[in-house]
């Protein structure tokens, strides 16, 4: 896939679909899925490639194990897999698997934090 350039909304949108506080529309999350779940299902659409975009472009910063559990949580490289599917390989339980994404994700949204704060600071008044 073709990395394109990102802007700061393409950010933000991504801090939403995983249901971080950065977000404008930020809502705490008690027993529903993320957002991104609704995306995962339809993978050919405009705003699953804005998703992932914005996770190809900032995933430098995770470890490899990191790296390749988002992407199977986000199904990059196929299908996407459930947190049992992915532990198993690994030889880690399924909470492992959701340690590792959170882990990753709150280094995504620090990053993206910086991202977004440089943006703000750069665009003319």
């Amino acid at each position: 896939m073709e990395e394109q350039q990102i802007t700061k909304e393409d950010a933000l949108f991504y801090l939403e679909m995983i249901g971080m506080r950065n977000s404008h529309s930020y809502q705490r999350i008690t027993r529903r899925r993320r957002p991104c779940y609704q995306l995962f299902k339809r993978r050919e659409t405009e705003e699953y490639k804005r998703f992932i975009n914005v996770y190809h472009h900032f995933k430098e910063i995770l470890t490899e194990r990191q790296i390749g559990v988002l992407d199977l949580v986000y199904g990059v490289t196929g299908e996407v897999l459930t947190y049992s599917q992915i532990a198993k390989p690994l030889g880690i339980t399924s909470s492992g698997v959701g340690k590792i994404r959170l882990d990753a994700e709150y280094r995504l949204k620090r990053q993206i934090g910086y991202f977004v704060r440089e943006k703000e600071l750069s665009s003319p008044l």
